[in-house]
C-alpha cells in the first residue's frame, strides 16, 4: 500500500509523454481548429465532470486523458507494431499498448500478440506491386482495443500517462489559459439552464449568473502555485516569496477569471503580487510567457 511520503512522487517512463504533451498543447492552444476532436469532451453535459471545485485530478488530467485516448486509439488501429519475445529473427508483434502496459508495470509481459494474416497484394496502373495489411488483421487491433477500452487496467493506464503529461506541462501557463478559456465558454454557455433538470447537485457550485462562486483556495493548491511560479509575480517579476521582503504578500489569481467562466482549478491560478493582482481585478488579460533560468 502506497504511504503518503510514496504519493508525493511519481516515477516518470517518458513513453510518449512530449508527443502526448505537443498533442494537448495543439488542441488547447488552437481549440477553436480542433472543436470536431474536441466535441466529444463537451457532449452530453461532459462539462460536468469539470465543475466541482479544486479536484485534485485536475482538468489539466482530465484534458490529457482525453487526448491520450484519441492517440492510444490511432497507434493502436493495426497501423503500427511492437516486437516483443526473445527470438530478434522471428520475433512476435504485439500493439504499441501492451507495450504501454509492461513499460509502467501494470502488466508484468505481454497478454496480446497479433495474429498472422497473410498481407494482401494490390497492383497499381504502373506495375508496381504494394502491399497491405489484409482488413482482418486491422479488425483484430481494432477489436482487441475496444475491448481494453472497458478494463481496469486501460484506466490505470490513462492515469499513469496523464500524471506524466501533466508534471511537464503544468508550467505551460499559456497552453493553461487556452484550455481554460475553451471550458470557460463551456461553462458559461452549457450550464445553469441545459444542467439544473438532469444535475441539481451542481447547481451549488454556481452563483445565480451562471459563473462559479469564489470559494476558499485549500492549501494543497497554494502551495503548487507557489512553488511553480517560485515565489515570483508572474506579472512584474516581484519576489513575494517573503525571503526577501517579509511583508510582500502574494495573491492567487484565476488566470481565467470566474467572471469569465473560469474554474476553480489549481491549472487556472497564476501568482500575482498584490498590485498586479489589483490592476488586473476581473479582467481576462495574457499570462506571462516568461519564465526564469534554472542557471
Amino acid at each position: 500500500m502506497a504511504t503518503n511520503r510514496d504519493a508525493q512522487w511519481i516515477q516518470h517512463e517518458y513513453l510518449d509523454t512530449y508527443r502526448i504533451a505537443s498533442l494537448v498543447e495543439t488542441y488547447a492552444n488552437s481549440h477553436i481548429n480542433y472543436l470536431r476532436e474536441l466535441e466529444a469532451l463537451t457532449l452530453d453535459c461532459g462539462i460536468c465532470a469539470f465543475i466541482p471545485h479544486w479536484q485534485k485530478d485536475t482538468a489539466l488530467h482530465k484534458f490529457i486523458r482525453y487526448a491520450a485516448e484519441i492517440m492510444l486509439e490511432d497507434d493502436n488501429s493495426g497501423k503500427y507494431k511492437v516486437a516483443f519475445g526473445g527470438d530478434p529473427v522471428h520475433p512476435k508483434w504485439t500493439l504499441p499498448l501492451e507495450e504501454a502496459l509492461v513499460t509502467y508495470g501494470i502488466q508484468d509481459e505481454v497478454l496480446w500478440e497479433i495474429p498472422e494474416i497473410a498481407p494482401v497484394e494490390k497492383t497499381q496502373d504502373n506495375g508496381v506491386i504494394y502491399t497491405t495489411d489484409a482488413p482482418e488483421l486491422r479488425n483484430a487491433c481494432y477489436e482487441y482495443f475496444q475491448e481494453m477500452q472497458m478494463t481496469q487496467v486501460y484506466n490505470d493506464l490513462l492515469h499513469k500517462i496523464s500524471d506524466e503529461v501533466f508534471f511537464v506541462m503544468f508550467t505551460n501557463r499559456v497552453a493553461l489559459q487556452n484550455l481554460h478559456q475553451y471550458l470557460a465558454y463551456h461553462v458559461l454557455n452549457d450550464s445553469m439552464e441545459y444542467l439544473e433538470p438532469d444535475h441539481p447537485q451542481l447547481m451549488k457550485f454556481y452563483t445565480k449568473s451562471g459563473r462559479m462562486r469564489r470559494t476558499h483556495i485549500p492549501m494543497w493548491a497554494r502551495r503548487a502555485i507557489f512553488f511553480r511560479d517560485r515565489g515570483i509575480c508572474t506579472k512584474c517579476k516581484k519576489d513575494i516569496s517573503g525571503l526577501l521582503n517579509p511583508f510582500s504578500r502574494e495573491n492567487y489569481d484565476h488566470i481565467v477569471p470566474l467572471a469569465e467562466g473560469g474554474l476553480n482549478d489549481v491549472t487556472n491560478l497564476q501568482l500575482l503580487c498584490e498590485s498586479c493582482n489589483n490592476k488586473k481585478s476581473a479582467r481576462l488579460e495574457p499570462t506571462s510567457k516568461q519564465y526564469q533560468r534554472w542557471f
